[in-house]
């Protein structure tokens, strides 16, 4: 048997309804059809309900309870005494909390013994000075004592940190129990790929003649004027009828972004799911408005983000140069060892536009700068277990922050909210 565990920043990237998320559907609709389980962790859950709490809904209730305070203090606002909203917001919270019972198996220690926590603990200073990873090594301790238990089932951990497969301390404990069952993927795509039906006919060449470029170009133009704010301020807040229209459209060669087959356990049919990075050139008509665009150049105000590429060219036309994420979903069919039915699901403009800007952030943020030094002169120490939700300074949205524990300078770690 398989068993599979979700860490808590797979959650958060499934959204508070992850019942209702598309990966998360497919998931388990896997581990349904091959019998298999899908577990949780004690210490994930809770840090999971802790953040919907207190980030999310406290939160929400602060915002709202303050607003409610200027509104009935505000004399010229003719308005009937807006109701409380505590209840709504705590069966907001059971709800979500109500969520994870879809999980049967629940594991992780009611305690842990303070000689262990302590050597890991000394160990971690050694190897991370900056990042206190003791709740990962809850994770870690819970889960290789689990598959050392279980060493008849295939123990599944699906996290987006590399704490579990890089961090010295878990990987002398997986050798020293010898544990072989134990292991770690980065996505829910990761996983399915891996454990998930395999077709030896099913591979890049097919998925790739499977999808008609017609098919795409259709799509691109029922929403061709979605594009030029994504790379331009000037347009980022236009009505469409304000955009230029379509020039010329260039569809270049088509790439696989990713592919991973299921099983369909109603039908015994077999889908798969395709992701394809399509790098398109669109040239839009001249832009008349000179003067309001000249006006603007001069004192750029972005609503949206931090900046953008305001890829024009020379007379003036907008220009959207990248790829574009499409998904799509077929059927397998495995007589005629074809892929059929193919359907349009969506597509993202600024997917790996994003990712982009997110590498450059990370990279601007591997270190601080000696001017932004702790109060002691040395090097922040950030509390990872607390961090919280807050507006970004690299773009529009809410993204990770952390507090450092010494003088409560606040880091923007640039990982947005999904």
């Amino acid at each position: 048997m398989t068993i599979v565990f979700l860490d808590s920043n797979i959650y958060r990237q499934l959204g508070q309804k992850f019942l209702e998320n598309q990966d998360f559907k497919r998931l388990k609709d896997f581990l349904d059809s091959t019998y298999n389980d899908f577990g949780v962790l004690n210490v994930v859950q809770k840090e999971i309900l802790d953040f919907y709490k207190k980030d999310i809904y406290n939160k929400l209730l602060q915002d709202y309870s303050r607003l409610k305070s200027q509104i009935e203090k505000n004399s010229l606002i003719q308005i009937e005494k807006l109701q409380d909203i505590e209840k709504e917001i705590d069966e907001g919270y059971k709800l979500a909390e109500k969520q994870f019972d879809v999980h049967k198996l629940r594991i992780g220690a009611e305690s842990y013994s303070s000689a262990e926590l302590l050597e890991f603990l000394l160990l971690n200073k050694r190897v991370n000075v900056r990042k206190d990873n003791t709740r990962d090594f809850l994770i870690a301790k819970d889960l290789i004592d689990f598959a050392n238990g279980n060493k008849e089932s295939q123990i599944i951990l699906i996290s987006d940190d590399d704490f579990f497969t890089t961090h010295i301390h878990v990987q002398e404990k997986i050798k020293k129990k010898k544990i072989e069952n134990l292991h770690f993927f980065k996505s829910i795509s990761d996983f399915l790929k891996e454990f998930g039906p395999i077709f030896d006919f099913v591979n890049e060449e097919l998925v790739l003649k499977s999808i008609k470029i017609d098919l795409i170009k259709d799509e691109l133009l029922k929403d061709i004027k979605c594009f030029p704010g994504y790379v331009s301020g000037f347009y980022s807040d236009k009505e469409y009828e304000d955009i230029p229209e379509i020039e010329t459209l260039e569809i270049k060669d088509l790439e696989i972004h990713d592919y991973y087959v299921i099983k369909n356990i109603s039908r015994d049919t077999y889908t798969i799911q395709i992701s394809l990075a399509v790098p398109i050139v669109a040239t839009y008509e001249q832009e008349t408005k000179i003067e309001e665009l000249e006006k603007f150049r001069k004192n750029p105000v972005y609503k949206y983000r931090d900046n953008y590429p305001e890829s024009f060219d020379n007379q003036n036309r907008i220009i959207f140069d990248h790829k574009v994420l499409f998904l799509f979903e077929g059927v397998v069919n495995t007589k005629s060892e074809t892929i059929e039915n193919i359907n349009f699901i969506d597509f993202f403009p600024d997917h790996f536009i994003w990712q982009e800007e997110m590498k450059k952030i990370k990279e601007q943020r591997k270190s601080i700068p000696t001017s932004q030094l702790c109060i002691d002169g040395n090097e922040h120490i950030f509390d990872e277990n607390m961090g919280f939700y807050h507006i970004s300074k690299f773009g529009p949205g809410l993204s990770w922050h952390y507090r450092c524990k010494k003088c409560g300078m606040i880091y923007d770690s640039g990982d947005f909210l999904d």
